[in-house]
This record gives structure tokens, C-alpha cells and sequence, in this order.
């Protein structure tokens, strides 16, 4: 899913682009044909022009399209109802494939940690206000709680004594514990918290950091308590 949300340059249909995403303009319109018609209740998106063309060579009417989109947008903001999407239709098989309202969802989840991770990238630490905020309203962090301690999992990481593991993404907590907590596996649960929830456990639990996706794949990013206390403090 990493790779599908990543994705920055999808093809969508242009009219859904304008009407769902609030596009003023179209910047790298396509244009397959005048007409578009997909079977009831999907939306089709290509990876790259080529599917889009071997789409249209087999009969498909993709009409406009609009190229150049970031997946994290994308899948951020398509409602369900719309329908289902299908990607690369008319594609080699391994390079297809079909999104119903479940898979629509766990997107919309990595979107926002891929726009989370984003930021991370776009903003060292100690980071600034947009991304203090973008901070607090993000729902889905994931944690390790040490079962028998009740505590979450921390290591030392200079200058922090007790930083606090979050991670972004499924992978980046998967990856962690490989890594961490794999001799005693069963001695840990992980649970997901939202923004507001996470940084009142390390204050809770007087933790003086929080170091996110500390083995990636996500980028690896800390902040300290007073850092913390201003995510809080973000409306």
C-alpha cells in the first residue's frame, strides 16, 4: 500500500478531479478521447500512460484525464460511495488491481501517514507550527506497550534518556519490531492512538521524547517534551 499512496503520478478522470478534489484547473491534462464511460460504480486509474493507452487500445472510453496526482491526495480525500477503483484495468495482471470500500479506507489511513511522513521530510526538528498541528490531528499512530511493565516501548537516544516509539505506518512498526521486540514477541501489544492521546502518554509516562519510525522505511524523526507540549498546545 506504501507504494500505491506514494505513487506521484497517477492518472484520475479529469471531471473527478474538478468535481471530488475541488481542482480550479486541469495542469497536465490528457486527453484519451471526448467520452468517458466506466461500468456503474468504479473509477479507473492508471500508473503511468502507458496502461492508460493499452486501456484505450482494448476499447476502453477513458475520455479526459489528469495526470501528475499524488497518490497521498488522491486516496486522502475519495469517498467510498463513489465507488470502487481499479487500477491499470486492461493490464498484464500482476500490474492491476481492485479497491473495494475496505482497501479504500486502510488508503485513506496510509494517506495521511504518507502526508505526515511528508512533512518529517520537508521539516527537521524541531519542526513549526503547520507541522505541529498536522501532528496533533493525526489518528493513527501506532505503539508498542511492554505487556508486563505497562509501559511503551522506549530506548535511549542521545540526548533523550526515555524516547517514546511511535511509528507512522504499519511497515514502520513492523520493521521496528523485527528488529526490537522479536526473542519476546508475546511480551508486547501494539495499539493505535491519536494525536492528542499519544502526546499525553509521554507526558503521562515522563518520557523526554518521542522518536518516530526509528528503523523506516518511513523517515526517522524526534522531538523532545517541550516539543511535544507545543503539538498539544496546535489547533
Amino acid at each position: 500500500m506504501r507504494a500505491i499512496v506514494e505513487h506521484g503520478d497517477w492518472l484520475v478522470p479529469a471531471a473527478l478531479w474538478m468535481q471530488g478534489y475541488g481542482a480550479a484547473s486541469l495542469k497536465q491534462l490528457v486527453m484519451f478521447g471526448q467520452e468517458m464511460a466506466f461500468p456503474p460504480g468504479e473509477v479507473w486509474i492508471f500508473s503511468e500512460m502507458e496502461a492508460g493507452l493499452s486501456a484505450q487500445q482494448q476499447g476502453a472510453r477513458l475520455g479526459p484525464y489528469e495526470g501528475g496526482v499524488l497518490g497521498a491526495r488522491f486516496f486522502a480525500r475519495f469517498q467510498p460511495g463513489w465507488g470502487i477503483v481499479r487500477i491499470n484495468p486492461g493490464s498484464p495482471p500482476e500490474q492491476t488491481l481492485t479497491l473495494d470500500a475496505q482497501w479504500l479506507h486502510h488508503a485513506a489511513i496510509w494517506a495521511g501517514a504518507i502526508g505526515l511522513e511528508t512533512g518529517f521530510r520537508a521539516v527537521p526538528p524541531p519542526g513549526d507550527p503547520k507541522l505541529f498541528e498536522f501532528m496533533r490531528h493525526f489518528q493513527d499512530y501506532l505503539i508498542a506497550i511492554h505487556v508486563p511493565s505497562q509501559e511503551p516501548v522506549y530506548y535511549t537516544s542521545r540526548p533523550y534518556k526515555r524516547a517514546m516509539v511511535a511509528c507512522t505506518a504499519p511497515d514502520n512498526l513492523a520493521k521496528f519490531m523485527d528488529f526490537a521486540c522479536s526473542r519476546n514477541r508475546e511480551e508486547f501489544r501494539t495499539m493505535s492512538l491519536d494525536g492528542e492521546r499519544l502526546f499525553r502518554l509521554l507526558v503521562e509516562q515522563r518520557m523526554d521524547a518521542v522518536c518516530f519510525n526509528p528503523y523506516g522505511p518511513g523517515p526517522r524523526w524526534e522531538c523532545g517534551a517541550q516539543i511535544a507540549q507545543r503539538v498539544l498546545a496546535a489547533r
